[in-house]
């Protein structure tokens, strides 16, 4: 599968698999577009890796797979309140994806997973902005 120029080498890791079914990723935008699905890494290309993270995590794009990783993301990182759930439902032409748990009180939690996008896939035109009504606490 071809990837950007931009992943370093060894990116994505041999252990990520074909990303297939439903995918959660926040956007801001009512309709998504493709602003919505560029990586940290695209948005932020002479800082350094936050901390934490890996390069290779910083090309990929954060989503979840469940209602609840939406709920626990969105109570636990304020910033994501902002922005819109989106929900997708990918084949293995969208790339790999990998479960990278994000730990702590202040983690996005268990449901975390990066996604590496392949070259040339369009995701904003197979995502769609949802609702998701979350619980009031974990």
């Amino acid at each position: 599968m071809p990837w950007t120029e931009h992943f370093p080498d060894g990116c994505p890791p041999e252990n990520a698999h074909p990303v297939s079914g439903k995918v959660y990723r926040f956007v801001d935008n009512d309709i998504p577009e493709a602003d919505d699905f560029h990586s940290w890494r695209e948005q932020n290309p002479s800082q350094p890796c936050p901390p934490g993270l890996t390069e290779c995590q910083t090309c990929g794009l954060s989503v979840f797979t469940t209602e609840e990783g939406v709920c626990t993301a969105l109570r636990r990182k304020p910033f994501l309140r902002k922005k819109k759930p989106a929900l997708g439902t990918l084949t293995s032409e969208f790339g790999v994806i990998l479960n990278t748990p994000s730990q702590g009180k202040k983690g996005t939690g268990e449901n975390h997973h990066t996604w590496w996008v392949s070259l040339n896939a369009e995701p904003w035109k197979v995502f769609h902005v949802i609702t998701v009504t979350c619980p009031d606490s974990e």
